[in-house]
């Protein structure tokens, strides 16, 4: 490879460069919005601001099983020579990693600089369209996060490292895994919940994880419909989870027992692949979902 590179003209290294700078950009921009929707092995634990004034935020972010940092400060003052330093691998290298994304939508969201500020390169139309969708949001434990409006983990961004119920949720599907440490194994159950109920919302689809002792004790099966409590936290492999699971309640929960909702809620999301059409999402007071979306409109089918 240095051979190669440097055997390249300048004017040459400069094509090489122009050919390859979209997808370089695009490559880091789809690895943050990968982080914000819990789909990485890299855990971001949460931003914070430095100082305000100055545009400086933090992010803490777990890589390879470290705590880690990275540093941003982009204004509309330094906005051509902004200032960035991450602990991974790319970033520390100098290269616009995921973690430099994620500073550049943070600080645009928390309003340091304008969007139609930037001149160090053209952003993709893409990248513009998706931060319209993001937010910042404190969640039970007080840390801020990004959430993603059109991604499934939307609903429950907020309560990342709070204590949850779920209730009322059926068993979709259920996967035996196991690891083994000092020489012993240890098996626990995946499970996938159908429209669970957690703090007042139904969720489409809920992924739980019980001990194996706990999943034989109560002889669980496909189509049970159970309650538990839990810890929500955003797992590497699995995104949103809810482990620390001690007990299992089985059978329907009596209708009594699940707060209603006394208004239907809307949401108004862009069209991921027209950015001229928007649909509008309906949280039912039944607790039922509808979209007017293709996909939920004429097929019935759920939708992202």
């Amino acid at each position: 490879m240095e051979l190669v590179l440097s055997s390249l003209s300048e004017e040459e290294l400069e094509d090489v460069v122009r050919e390859n700078e979209r997808k370089w950009i695009s490559k880091g921009i789809d690895s943050a919005f990968n982080m914000i929707n819990s789909s990485m092995t890299n855990t971001i634990k949460g931003f914070r601001v430095v100082n305000e004034q100055a545009g400086e935020i933090e992010i803490d972010f777990e890589w390879y099983k470290e705590m880690s940092k990275a540093f941003v400060c982009i204004t509309d003052k330094n906005i051509s020579d902004l200032e960035f330093d991450c602990d991974c691998s790319l970033g520390s290298s100098g290269g616009m990693c995921g973690h430099f994304w994620l500073g550049v939508i943070f600080s645009f969201k928390k309003n340091f600089f304008n969007i139609s500020n930037w001149t160090l390169f053209e952003l993709p139309q893409e990248f513009i369209r998706k931060i319209e969708n993001i937010e910042i949001i404190e969640t039970k434990s007080g840390a801020l996060l990004l959430t993603d409006k059109a991604s499934d983990n939307f609903l429950l961004q907020e309560y990342i490292g709070s204590e949850i119920s779920v209730k009322n949720g059926e068993i979709l599907r259920s996967e035996r895994k196991s690891y083994e440490y000092e020489g012993k194994e240890t098996a626990y159950y995946l499970l996938t919940l159908k429209d669970a109920i957690v703090e007042k919302k139904t969720v489409p689809e809920l992924t739980i994880r019980l001990s194996e002792g706990l999943y034989t004790k109560n002889l669980l099966k496909i189509g049970d419909r159970i309650e538990v409590k839990g810890k929500l936290i955003k797992d590497k492999f699995q995104g949103l989870l809810v482990k620390f699971i001690r007990h299992v309640t089985i059978g329907k929960l009596e209708k009594s027992k699940v707060k209603s909702i006394t208004k239907d809620k809307h949401w108004t999301l862009k069209s991921s692949s027209n950015a001229n059409k928007s649909y509008t999402i309906t949280l039912k007071a039944d607790g039922s979902w509808s979209c007017t979306c293709p996909q939920f409109t004429f097929r019935k089918k759920q939708c992202k």
